[in-house]
């Protein structure tokens, strides 16, 4: 009997410190990504890595490796007119979770 495949999703996030505080800080954004990405890795039967970049308080990246050791395209969500908040959060992973289902490999 086989094991069953692990659609489990791994998050960091680097540079946290630079998140407002109505984010709720590292773990909250993790868990944001998490509900979005762990049924596209699910759909895909495979485990992913996610590391979001904060890299300023209006703008963030998410860097997305594959179990198999593919890396994906990268998801950014920058916001011209306000800092980040749990609604860019949420698009971003969203478009994380676009790029899993899609298997877009970086270029």
């Amino acid at each position: 009997m086989s094991k069953p495949p692990v659609h489990g999703v791994a998050c960091s996030v680097v540079g946290a410190d630079k998140l407002p505080a109505e984010i709720g800080g590292a773990d909250s954004v993790c868990r944001i990504i998490r509900a979005a990405a762990e049924p596209a890795a699910a759909e895909r039967g495979q485990a992913a890595t996610i590391i979001v970049e904060v890299v300023a308080p209006s703008a963030a990246v998410a860097e997305v490796t594959m179990a198999d050791g593919r890396r994906l395209a990268p998801a950014r969500i920058d916001v011209s007119d306000r800092s980040l908040n749990g609604r860019a959060i949420e698009m971003l992973a969203k478009a994380a979770a676009d790029q899993i289902r899609a298997g877009s490999i970086k270029k």
